[in-house]
Parts: structure tokens; sequence; C-alpha cells
């Protein structure tokens, strides 16, 4: 759990400077800072997220999927898999078509 983070605000600060809301770099203890996708998300760690994955949204879409993450990890009572954020991404591009 160490270096695992979910909070909007904390993941927003660690993608700008990884000491925001660590004592230590990670590497120091063999580990990578972990962002969690969940009900305390923010849409700066989705849009990071779906970045990684080489997708790219609005920011209306982004607030639309900051919600629908939340409502899904209530929903599961769990953190969002990458794939199930991807899928909501999709499936909010074709609405949109």
């Amino acid at each position: 759990m160490v270096c695992r983070h979910e909070s909007g605000i904390h993941c927003n600060s660690l993608l700008k400077d990884e000491l925001a809301y660590q004592p230590f770099h990670s590497a120091e203890i063999g580990k990578s800072p972990e962002m969690v996708i969940g009900r305390h998300s923010g849409s700066r760690a989705i849009r990071h997220f779906l970045e990684k994955q080489h997708l790219t949204v609005s920011e209306s879409q982004t607030a639309l999927l900051t919600e629908q993450v939340k409502a899904l990890s209530l929903r599961s009572k769990r953190g969002i898999h990458v794939e199930e954020l991807i899928t909501l991404a999709n499936n909010l591009n074709n609405l949109e078509l």
C-alpha cells in the first residue's frame, strides 16, 4: 500500500512531483508510484490513464467519465481496471458519434 494513491488531489500532485504526497521516491524501496482509479479519482488521473493508452478525451468527456468511474467503483465496491476505463471511454465516444 505504500506509494499507492487514489485521491484526485494526490494523483494530480504526484503527476507533477512524485514527492508531493510521498516522503521519499518510491524507487528507494523498489516500487513505483501507483495510482488507483476509483470513487475518489479526479479527472486528471483519468485523463492520465487514458493518455497512457493513446486515447484522448475532451474536458466535458472527462467530466462524464469521472462520474461514470465513481458510480462503477461504488457499485462494484472496488477500484476500476484500466480495461474498464477504456470501455467506458469507448462507449462514451460511440454515443457522441
